[in-house]
């Protein structure tokens, strides 16, 4: 990883620290929460890893002793290995009193589970990591989303450089974790390899204590899952390919979002009770794996676009994902869909109530009948909208008119 690279984050974990008593940090395994808290050694925390058995065992065993030999203010790496020392945690915050005590990181999301979360309710903040993001690599300062809601939107993204695409392409097949940057194709395989096998045989099965019924499925679901990202996903077409019960794919995908292999997105609907009734569509934390998976040649990602605009709005989607995670708005991403099958890729909502919607096309070109989607949203919510756009394969930012409402052009050759 190159530690000169700057993590968005940073902002946010170091002025919380000022006033939360822990700071818990989550996220896939390999993506630089390592690097990134061990920075704050130089703070004065000292730095644990449940990584080291002994360290491990020592916790699990004895937590007072633990305390005593590491003391606070201290980094736990890995904390979701040894879960019951959150309940010593909250006892040592509770008795100190202090803000700034603890820096937890794991790569499951723990907060899933309702009982450490109501054990350190009050006591914490949570923030979730990810990949580099493309302004990280490329130390852009500003945030995408924010940006995007702003109506001088252009001063940030004009004068970016277009990127071409064999670039591009070459950025969506190895995706954005930090141990494979610049690294030669043959070896980002082989490194999605040992990351994808290392995780399905040793870390679902920790999680799940070797209890899982049809394990051997997974890997297989997690191949369907990517040749189906950016789709709606069926759960009973799943099951039906895979030959188990929609139940045990529901516990499944369950898995692969708490060890952050994918995300998955609601519809929106100011009916939050109809919102949850439809399908979610699916999208993976970052196109180097969903390339790894399907098994996507440079090549054929070059003459079929169908498979480059799917790719396309899978990276797209994880790069707002990643800015709203360090984002000073609280905000939320759906995905709209009207009785008529018309889509809006994204909607992104502010605490406010005011969204912005995207639609992310590959062509060169686009008509008003590409905005039927944007259209039918623009008809149902105009009173929240904040702006709408399309992220689409031409050369300049452009506009065009939908019920008297701008939808802004921007070339996805800036996002990259």
């Amino acid at each position: 990883m190159n530690v000169n690279i700057k993590r968005e984050i940073e902002a946010k974990v170091t002025e919380a620290l000022k006033y939360f008593r822990v700071i818990y940090i989550d996220g896939a395994r390999q993506i630089g929460k390592t690097t990134f808290v061990k920075t704050y050694k130089d703070s004065g925390f000292n730095y644990v890893t449940f990584d080291e058995e002994a360290m491990l065992n020592l916790a699990k065993s004895n937590p007072k002793l633990f305390f005593t030999t590491n003391p606070s203010p201290l980094i736990i790496d890995e904390v979701q290995k040894a879960p019951g020392i959150i309940d010593a945690i909250k006892m040592r915050v509770d008795e100190n009193n202090q803000a700034g005590e603890f820096i937890l990181t794991g790569s499951v999301n723990m907060f899933k589970s309702k009982k450490i979360k109501e054990s350190l309710a009050g006591r914490h903040v949570k923030y979730e990591m990810y990949p580099f993001s493309y302004t990280e690599v490329n130390n852009y300062n500003f945030n995408l989303i924010d940006v995007l809601f702003e109506e001088n939107y252009a001063k940030e993204l004009i004068n970016l450089p277009q990127r071409d695409e064999k670039f591009i392409i070459s950025k969506l097949m190895s995706g954005y974790f930090p141990e494979i940057q610049n690294k030669p194709p043959n070896i980002i395989e082989e490194w999605f390899e040992s990351y994808i096998e290392s995780r399905i045989t040793k870390d679902i099965l920790d999680l799940t204590e070797n209890n899982l019924r049809k394990a051997d499925k997974i890997p297989q679901l997690l191949e369907l899952l990517s040749k189906n990202t950016s789709n709606l996903m069926n759960q009973d077409n799943l099951a039906q390919t895979l030959g188990i019960s929609p139940h045990t794919v529901k516990e499944y995908v369950k898995l692969l979002e708490n060890l952050f292999f994918i995300k998955k997105i609601s519809s929106y609907n100011k009916n939050k009770g109809k919102q949850v009734k439809k399908m979610q569509k699916v999208y993976f934390i970052d196109t180097g794996l969903v390339s790894y998976l399907t098994g996507i040649s440079d090549d054929k990602l070059l003459i079929n676009r169908q498979l480059f605009g799917q790719l396309l709005e899978n990276y797209i989607y994880i790069e707002l994902q990643k800015h709203i995670s360090t984002s000073d708005q609280k905000l939320k991403i759906y995905y709209y869909r009207d009785v008529k099958k018309n889509e809006v890729d994204f909607v992104i909502e502010n605490k406010a109530g005011k969204t912005i919607a995207i639609e992310v096309k590959s062509a060169e070109r686009i008509g008003v009948n590409d905005l039927k989607g944007l259209e039918s949203f623009h008809n149902n919510y105009k009173n929240n909208i904040s702006a709408m756009y399309v992220i689409y394969g031409g050369q300049n930012i452009s506009a065009l008119d939908v019920n008297k409402m701008p939808v802004v052009l921007l070339p996805y050759r800036f996002f990259f």
